[in-house]
């Protein structure tokens, strides 16, 4: 049994069993688990029933829960580390459960971050490559909705803010996927309707550097080079909001460069040349000498 990284383990015991796990359930998994994958995934699941949605953690919280997790003073213990990614650190420096465990792995922190850093961006890359079609169909099919939205006038501002979001997820994950943007979107920088798309890209830039960073930490990533040119796309179009006569001849151009591809293709593909017959214009048969 795998399970991916998006998914949580207790959806999936639920889903499988037709029952909520038990502390027994999450104690077997979590340390009896026949892979790291599936023992990790129990455990962080755990972890996350103590964490409100707004990272409150109450400070009696692990308090009474069994001695396996309370008393796993490993460094990489994805219980407490877990803890420490999704709870709020005033919270987290509150609660005596998880301060035990801090003061007796403060030795090994600075060497673990930054092994763990390290393994955590190769682990997204994996995903990033394992996921690749997955990710690429569901921009693909996003996109058609937006694009059906615009194209019949009912795009709403909330609609447009909510699939810039959903747009900039998916290119959290591989920002190849840029490729399968609306095209509006990528043509008209500058405009209203890119305006929350390229806010969210500088959001990104700007808040999340570990995560920034990462694409450029592998070296052959292709998602660097992705990443690159969607943040130049996203200065442009700063640059476009400041100057709205430019983004005007900026879109103007694309629209001209647009319509010469497809009277090239119209005329080279689809109709034949003046005069001629479209029997005229197909290539000449050759016999066929293969025997």
């Amino acid at each position: 049994m795998t399970i991916r990284e998006e998914r949580d383990w207790t959806e999936w015991f639920r889903e499988t069993f037709g029952k909520k796990p038990t502390l027994a359930d999450y104690g077997n998994a979590a340390f009896e688990g026949r892979t790291k994958e599936y023992r990790e995934a129990a455990a962080r699941s755990y972890a996350r029933l103590f964490v409100s949605p707004y990272g409150e953690l109450d400070p009696d919280a692990g308090k009474y829960m069994p001695i396996e997790f309370r008393e796993d003073f490993r460094i990489e213990s994805p219980f407490f580390q877990e803890w420490e990614e999704k709870a709020r650190k005033t919270d987290l420096k509150k609660n005596a459960v998880y301060m035990r465990w801090y003061e007796k792995t403060l030795p090994e922190r600075e060497a673990y971050k930054k092994v763990a850093l390290k393994e955590k961006r190769i682990k997204h890359y994996m995903l990033a490559e394992k996921y690749k079609a997955d990710n690429m169909m569901h921009m693909r099919s996003l996109a058609k909705q937006w694009t059906n939205l615009y194209d019949n006038k009912v795009l709403t501002i909330a609609q447009n803010e909510y699939f810039a979001a959903k747009f900039m997820d998916i290119i959290k994950k591989d920002p190849t996927t840029k490729a399968y943007l609306p095209d509006t979107i990528v043509n008209m920088p500058g405009s209203k309707v890119a305006t929350p798309f390229y806010d969210e890209v500088m959001k990104f830039i700007n808040e999340d550097k570990e995560g920034y960073e990462g694409f450029f930490a592998i070296k052959g990533d292709l998602r660097g080079i992705a990443m690159l040119q969607l943040k130049k796309d996203a200065e442009q179009d700063q640059h476009f909001r400041k100057h709205p006569k430019e983004a005007k001849a900026h879109a103007d151009a694309i629209k001209r460069r647009l319509a010469n591809v497809e009277k090239a293709y119209e005329k080279y593909y689809v109709s034949p040349p003046l005069g001629e017959t479209a029997k005229d214009s197909a290539p000449p048969q050759t016999k066929d000498v293969a025997r």
